[in-house]
């Protein structure tokens, strides 16, 4: 027979025993319960990583560029323009710009917006296209920077004919830039209206001339040269022959030239070839033998100057008193510029018709294309 103590105690020890079954029991399940749902965690997160890969996939699928794309992008996100392989298009001047893709995080399936891509740097001398506002294709191939041609010169035939038809040369604008025709600068004329009155005027002064007489002297050219102004208003004409071979005529439409003008210039070009044909003759000492015997050429007199109602003329004006080229210019360009004779200026037994009778003979003995006898203008007042 058990004692109650000990009876009691193995109650005790029993009911402990099945408590702790119910736990340890308990425990087992909630560890079977958590095991299941932890794998149903894990398959659901593993679903839910292969989606956010796939969107991602999609996503850099539709980002990359096919074959035929250029992807350009601004601060402001990114213009698409489509290129043709075959096109000329994309040159040295407008490089092609490749974007910049950023790999978005794979643990999460957020989608990004890509980062803006830096932009090509500019070609020195070449400027930054500015930002499209639409999508543009181009059409064709840049074509090469125009050339801007100065305007053609509307007065060249016409000149180009005249320097033919006697044997001359004409220059204006900037062509004989430089050129300082008695150390003074000009100013050029290139007025297209001027340049044509002038011409016109020359071409009307030149045909009182024998054909062929200005192009005789093959040793040495002729230039007509117009200007607009000289320096200090110096000269209205200036005929040049530092260089034997080149005579340059400097005519200034500003100084008021005229058609007297380009004769008595004229006359100075004529004067150089007969001289030096007639060297060592001195083609001036008959001439200057006609002047008073008390006169010395640079000591103005004008009682002696026909323009100035000289009872007895020696002169046409007291600059032919300057000296004996400017004498015989001025004296001859009355000879062919005037339609008509003043009265007295070359009457007979006057002195200016003396005078004009030397040149004259002097011309015909120098000038084959105007020999003796001929019909010339300057010739009109003293047949």
């Amino acid at each position: 027979m058990k004692s109650p103590d000990k009876n009691q105690f193995e109650q005790n020890a029993h009911a402990f025993n099945k408590k702790l079954a119910i736990f340890v029991g308990a425990d087992i399940l909630l560890l079977v319960i958590a095991t299941i749902a932890f794998v149903v965690v894990l398959t659901k997160s593993s679903d839910l990583s292969s989606q956010a890969q796939d969107v991602i996939s999609a996503q850099e699928d539709e980002k990359k560029p096919n074959s035929n794309t250029t992807i350009e992008q601004d601060n402001q996100g990114l213009d698409i323009i489509q290129k043709d392989d075959d096109e000329s298009g994309i040159t040295d001047q407008d490089p092609p710009k490749t974007p910049a893709t950023e790999k978005p995080n794979v643990d999460t399936p957020v989608i990004s917006t890509p980062k803006p891509v830096t932009k090509p740097e500019t070609k020195p001398g070449t400027t930054p296209s500015q930002t499209p506002t639409t999508p543009t294709k181009p059409t064709t191939t840049p074509s090469e920077p125009e050339v801007v041609t100065p305007p053609a010169d509307v007065n060249n035939d016409f000149r180009k004919s005249l320097e033919s038809k006697y044997g001359i040369k004409i220059a204006y604008g900037n062509e004989l830039a430089g050129y300082k025709p008695k150390n003074k600068s000009t100013t050029p004329l290139t007025d297209v209206v001027q340049i044509r009155t002038q011409l016109n005027t020359l071409d009307s002064a030149l045909a009182k001339y024998p054909a062929g007489f200005f192009a005789e002297p093959t040793e040495t050219k002729l230039t007509f040269y117009f200007v607009k102004s000289v320096e200090d208003n110096a000269f209205a004409g200036l005929t040049d022959h530092e260089f034997g071979d080149d005579v340059k005529i400097t005519l200034a439409v500003n100084s008021g030239f005229s058609a007297y003008t380009i004769h008595h210039e004229i006359m100075h070009w004529i004067d150089f070839i007969m001289s030096v044909k007639a060297y060592p003759t001195d083609i001036y000492a008959s001439y200057q033998l006609l002047n008073p015997s008390d006169f010395t050429y640079g000591q103005i007199n004008s009682s002696l100057s026909y323009y100035k109602n000289a009872p007895i003329p020696y002169f046409m004006t007291d600059y032919a008193q300057t000296n004996v080229l400017e004498d015989r210019a001025e004296t001859f360009s009355m000879m062919i510029g005037r339609s008509y004779a003043l009265h007295g200026m070359f009457d007979q037994g006057s002195v200016l018709r003396e005078k004009a009778k030397i040149i004259s003979t002097q011309i015909s003995q120098y000038f084959k294309t105007a020999p003796a006898g001929g019909n010339y203008t300057w010739n009109q007042f003293i047949k």
